[in-house]
């Protein structure tokens, strides 16, 4: 017989309950939030008794003498088990990169699960990994609810419908598990195995029970278990990282999972991408807003674009204003640059630490506020001069330069909600 406990044991037996994680962190009311796979790449090779050898196991809260060998796994020679379910893959000819053996970590669910209940802290390991250049390859984020917010019927039949909007070129692939002569537990996927980003949606409860695994004897236990990949895994760990500091890991996940799909009220094949959210959808995705992911590729190309525009469209034009006043130049420059500073978003962060990172400058920013800081660290209000700007463009320059002075101030009005 499966094993049920009831939502007032909940983080009494979430030890027993491998699906769920036990970091208080990440619950919210009747709902659950965390990782729940991670897959990095360095290219060094894992010896036992090296500093290297000695970090990682620090990071991961694991100790040597516990280690199993076993058989290699990707191409890799040799793997080690530590604690079960936590494992290290390293060497071999098929895995070197550059001519460099390579060592793989691999944290499945179980494994991310044992990682927190041998005290591991997600934040150390993330800048671990992110400090030590570790290549992110996959990376599984997971919202468990426990409300009963989705009704299942409703979300297959818009499914069915197409009453969505997806990241994904091809269509969700709908499964059922079999109760006996009964079909009960659903999953449903948005993106193949491979993909980039995908988004599977499905009956967690009824897939425990099939499995014979404890589970939280609740109406419903629904998850959502948001995948990426590669460069897509690269360009979210420090926004994990950043939602952890600021403990807004659930938000992030929320987020994420409307970058995949959105639910929308009703069918229109004309204007799907315009219609208005699906209201359920819009409650169990409460307070979250739509992250956009920009990949590394995508970024390079994204500055290299917005360089060659300004040559071709404004280069000739900054020529006439520099010879026609060369010592007010760089105040109407440094103007022009603070004065969208309220346009600063997430894609720009994202192409800021890229181009910082492919220059070598070192300006790496956590968040908006620190963009914001840098700038009115750096361009000051007082080294304008206001009589040659309301000159070419007009008396609007007072009123940006009362929205500078606020920021000056530390009047934070950009980030009211």
């Amino acid at each position: 017989m499966s094993k049920i406990f009831s939502l007032t044991e909940f983080n009494s037996f979430m030890k027993s309950t491998r699906g769920v994680s036990n970091t208080p962190l990440v619950q919210v009311k009747k709902k659950n939030f965390c990782i729940d796979y991670l897959s990095v790449v360095i290219d060094k090779k894992f010896i036992f008794d090296t500093i290297f050898a000695d970090e990682v196991m620090k990071a991961l809260s694991i100790d040597k003498n516990v280690a199993v060998r076993k058989c290699g796994l990707n191409g890799y020679d040799v793997g080690y088990l530590f604690n079960e379910y936590i494992s290290i893959y390293t060497g071999g000819e098929f895995t070197k990169k550059d001519g460099k053996e390579t060592t793989q970590i691999e944290l499945k669910g179980e494994g991310c699960r044992k990682f927190e209940e041998l005290g591991g802290s997600w934040i150390e390991l993330f800048e671990f990994l992110i400090k030590n250049e570790f290549d992110f390859k996959r990376i599984d984020l997971a919202y468990d609810d426990f409300e009963g917010t989705l009704n299942y019927d409703t979300l297959l039949e818009k499914v069915v419908n197409h009453e969505f909007v997806s990241c994904s070129k091809k269509l969700p692939v709908i499964l059922f598990s079999k109760f006996g002569n009964e079909y009960k537990g659903f999953s449903i996927t948005f993106g193949s195995r491979n993909s980039s980003r995908s988004l599977q949606i499905y009956d967690k409860k009824s897939e425990r029970m099939n499995k014979n695994f404890a589970y939280i004897d609740c109406k419903t236990w629904t998850r959502c278990e948001i995948r990426f990949r590669n460069d897509y895994a690269n360009e979210i760990k420090e926004s994990v990282l950043v939602s952890l500091y600021e403990n807004k890991f659930d938000l992030l996940v929320k987020s994420l999972i409307r970058n995949v799909v959105d639910f929308k009220e009703y069918y229109d094949s004309d204007n799907t991408a315009r219609l208005k959210t699906w209201k359920v959808w819009d409650k169990f995705l409460d307070e979250s807003v739509r992250i956009k992911i920009v990949r590394q590729y995508d970024l390079e190309k994204s500055l290299c674009k917005k360089a060659n525009w300004m040559k071709r469209s404004v280069a000739k034009t900054l020529m006439d204003l520099y010879l026609s006043n060369p010592n007010y130049f760089y105040s109407l420059i440094n103007f022009l640059i603070i004065s969208k500073i309220e346009k600063l978003d997430n894609e720009d962060l994202c192409v800021v630490n890229n181009g910082s990172d492919k220059f070598h400058s070192n300006n790496r920013f956590r968040n908006k506020e620190e963009l914001v800081k840098f700038i009115k660290d750096n361009l000051m209000v007082e080294s304008f001069n206001i009589e040659y700007l309301r000159s070419l463009l007009g008396n609007d320059v007072n009123e940006t330069i009362m929205n500078l002075e606020k920021i000056i101030k530390g009047e934070d009005y950009l980030y009211d909600e």
